[in-house]
């Protein structure tokens, strides 16, 4: 394999790409004529299913026609069986009858009993060759009580009732009849069962007629295995019916009477069940083999289901039998197409000759002329297949890798100035960042003075609080004993106020001893001699009131003068009190001013600090800054250095002669974009129009597109300006520039317009000269700016 790719490796592309073509045009037609062989198969498959479902269909026609005779000629049966019974039936259950062992009550006709009377059933049975029972409903059961049907041994069946799992029991029951087929003592028979009703219409017995079918069956199972399906395929018929019985083969050429329910296929599906609860539909499935050692093979199958007798009717047959001429067809497709291969694969290499190989040599010549730094190479092409796709990107690269070398030179002209411009300015920024960071170092001196001198006028101020706190205390102290003292002074007053009460209480009690006395003296004279003593005693007390009377006066005048002056001592205490108050207050007041002070003092310290510190980062930050300015002066010089190198580096592109596009090539621009619409329509060469990169821009020329009502439709400079509602728009000298471009179309068609407007490379205010003509309802225009 890595061999193979090496010499793939130095093949042509010419080489190369036919060896590829033929390769994938093999892959291809070996594809088709896999799927060729598939669909032709599919259909057959699908026909062969077709065929089996209609010949299952025709199969199950054949059946019902044969069951529908069965079913008009059990009626009429039962309809003469019924004949044979003219008389009303009742059911006398007090009347019982033993029927081989079984105790059933007595069925009456006319008045006569059924059970075990085999006249009626014998007779129509030796008339019409149909067999004949007569059921009496005993309880739920249905039993047989006259019956010309024998078994093996010739016995008659009655004394039996009808299974209540018979399909019959339950529509007997409900008072309907029932026909269907059954094997009975190994024969077909095709029945049918009618209810016998009293007069009040309740179901008292049933009738039965058995058409013995087992030779016309026989017929119509030799006609069914006579058809076959293709060389080898066959049809056979499933019993349905839940049961023992369910799966038996009642129609197959060689397994007949063979029960198949289990039977799987080579990967274990057990179709039977499958085909038996579908009832209806088809089947494929890897069979394991009908005879011994056969290997398994795939068969198809279809299937439908016959209701009135239970059975599902199956053909099928070998898929390889439907296939089989398909692979006879895939041999002869492959030989023509093996010749079909060679001979499109030669005409293949011609066409990439021409149209490939050719066109990618110019390309390729382009492509190496702008990795040498040559921009100047185009690829003529009208192409607008991939190839000619191709060559139009190789010419877009061009003219792309063209305008942005055109815009890195303008960019690195103006990078080169700016970066002098820079370097200058970091120079003169250096100095004033050093000029700075030394007058930041003096202020940050000074503000270290300031901060001690504010620091040690806090700590004064902390100590002048705590000492205006200690006098305030004092005073407070102070104030609290004058306050006592005014107490004690308004005590004593009141006290020097009762004593002077109490001397003059003193005072009358001697002026009043003294009348006494003298009133004594007096009644002492008039008694004479027998007085004489009591006015000696009244002279005393008289005396002693007198001088009582003198200390009081004397007292009184102490206590007066004692009272005046502690009035006047209180009026001095009350006005030291409240002097002391004052002073209290005054010292808590300059307490409060010093704590002011100090929490001012400490604040403005703090403040001072930060100060200080922020002082201290500007000067490291100064320092910082000067450091990074250098640097940055290092690197603008380095940045001029580089973009004079950028600047060379760019030279060495190989560009066209004028820097600007001129009018000429405004003028085929458009002319080129006049082709392409009508070789490539609108959206193609309109999308290409909107590529800032594309084909039709170039330097600063660009095409633009509006439709006749000024709406934008292609921009090459501006996209964003697509679709947008240019009527009112002015140019740099505020002209209604596309209003005149509509004019000049309406009048002319085609023509030249001056005007003002932003150049996309310098990003300047220029005028320009734009070329327009009309296309159908759009205006095309390219316009040169005038240098």
């Amino acid at each position: 394999m890595d061999h193979l790719t090496e010499k793939l490796r130095h093949l042509s592309a010419r080489a190369s790409i036919s060896s590829i073509a033929f390769v994938l045009i093999s892959l291809f037609f070996g594809l088709l004529l896999w799927g060729v062989v598939y669909t032709v198969s599919g259909l057959l498959e699908k026909r062969a299913i077709d065929d089996l479902t209609v010949k299952t269909r025709t199969v199950i026609d054949m059946l019902d026609v044969f069951n529908s005779d069965l079913q008009r000629e059990a009626g009429r049966s039962i309809k003469i069986l019924e004949g044979n019974f003219p008389g009303k039936f009742s059911l006398d259950t007090s009347s019982k009858v033993d029927v081989a062992g079984k105790s059933t009550p007595s069925l009456r006709n006319g008045g006569a009993t059924v059970n075990l009377d085999f006249a009626v059933v014998d007779r129509f049975s030796s008339r019409s060759g149909i067999s004949a029972t007569v059921f009496v409903r005993a309880g739920d059961d249905f039993v047989r009580v006259s019956t010309s049907l024998r078994n093996e041994k010739g016995e008659r069946a009655i004394g039996t009732p009808l299974d209540r799992a018979h399909p019959g029991y339950a529509l007997l029951m409900a008072g309907k009849s029932y026909s269907g087929v059954a094997t009975l003592f190994g024969k077909k028979f095709f029945t049918q069962y009618n209810p016998i009703k009293d007069d009040g219409g309740q179901i008292i017995g049933a009738l039965y007629i058995g058409i013995d079918f087992t030779n016309e069956i026989k017929s119509v199972k030799d006609r069914i295995n006579a058809l076959t399906v293709g060389e080898t395929g066959y049809f056979y018929a499933l019993d349905a019916r839940e049961g023992k019985g369910m799966g038996d083969l009642v129609i197959h050429g060689k397994r007949e009477g063979q029960n198949v329910l289990a039977e799987k296929t080579a990967d274990e599906r057990e179709y039977v069940k499958e085909i038996l609860s579908q009832k209806n539909g088809s089947m494929r499935y890897r069979s394991k083999g009908e005879e011994s050692g056969a290997s398994a093979r795939e068969r198809m199958i279809a299937f439908s289901y016959f209701k009135d007798w239970n059975w599902v009717v199956v053909g099928g047959t070998y898929t390889a039998e439907i296939t089989g001429e398909v692979t006879k067809l895939s041999y002869l497709f492959a030989g023509v197409g093996l010749v079909g291969v060679a001979i499109l694969v030669f005409l293949v290499h011609l066409l990439i000759r021409n149209r490939l190989t050719r066109p990618l040599q110019q390309a390729t010549e382009v492509a190496q002329r702008i990795a040498q730094g040559d921009l100047t190479g185009r690829v003529e092409t009208n192409r607008t297949d991939v190839v000619g796709q191709l060559l139009t990107a190789i010419n877009g690269i061009g003219q792309g890798l063209a305008n942005l070398v055109w815009s890195v030179r303008h960019a690195t002209d103006t990078i080169a100035a700016a970066t002098q411009e820079i370097s200058s300015g970091n120079h003169d920024l250096s100095s004033r960042t050093e000029q700075q960071a030394s007058s930041l170092e003096e202020t940050a001196s000074s503000m270290e003075e300031l901060t001690s001198t504010v620091r040690q006028n806090a700590d004064n101020a902390q100590q002048a609080n705590q000492q205006a706190f200690a006098a305030s205390d004092v005073a407070v102290k102070s104030g609290s004993v004058v306050s006592q003292a005014v107490e004690t002074m308004h005590a004593i007053h009141e006290s020097s106020k009762k004593i002077a009460d109490i001397i003059n209480v003193i005072d009358s009690i001697a002026f009043q001893t003294n009348i006494l006395a003298l009133n004594a003296a007096v009644e002492a004279a008039r008694a004479g001699e027998q007085g004489r003593g009591f006015a000696v005693v009244a002279t005393e007390v008289r005396s002693l009131a007198q001088r009582s009377a003198a200390a009081a006066r004397e007292i009184k005048v102490l206590i007066d003068d004692s009272v005046a002056k502690v009035d006047v001592g209180n009026k001095l205490v009350e006005q030291a009190g409240a002097t002391m108050g004052d002073v209290v207050n005054s010292v808590k007041r300059v307490t409060d001013i010093m704590g002011e002070i100090s929490a001012a003092s400490s604040e403005q310290s703090n403040g001072i600090d930060q100060i200080n510190q922020a002082v201290t980062q500007m000067d490291t930050v100064t320092q910082q800054n000067a450091a990074l300015v250098e640097q940055a002066a290092a690197a603008a010089e380095s940045l001029q250095g580089q973009a004079a190198e950028l600047v060379k580096l760019v030279g060495s592109f190989t560009l066209k002669t004028n820097a600007y596009g001129t009018k000429d090539e405004a003028f085929d621009a458009v002319q080129r974009v006049l082709v392409s619409l009508r070789k490539n329509g609108r959206e193609r060469t309109f999308a290409e129009v909107n590529k800032p990169n594309g084909v039709y821009t170039d330097r600063d020329l660009y095409v633009v597109v509006y439709d006749l009502h000024g709406r934008n439709v292609a921009h090459g400079a501006f996209p964003a300006m697509v679709g947008k509602d240019l009527i009112d728009a002015k140019d740099g000298a505020g002209k209604f520039y596309v209003r005149e471009r509509l004019d000049i179309i309406n009048k002319f068609g085609k023509g030249w317009q001056d005007y003002t407007f932003t150049n996309p490379v310098t990003k300047q205010m220029e005028p320009k000269s734009m070329y327009l003509e009309k296309f159908e309802d759009v205006i095309i225009g390219c316009g040169a700016y005038n240098k």
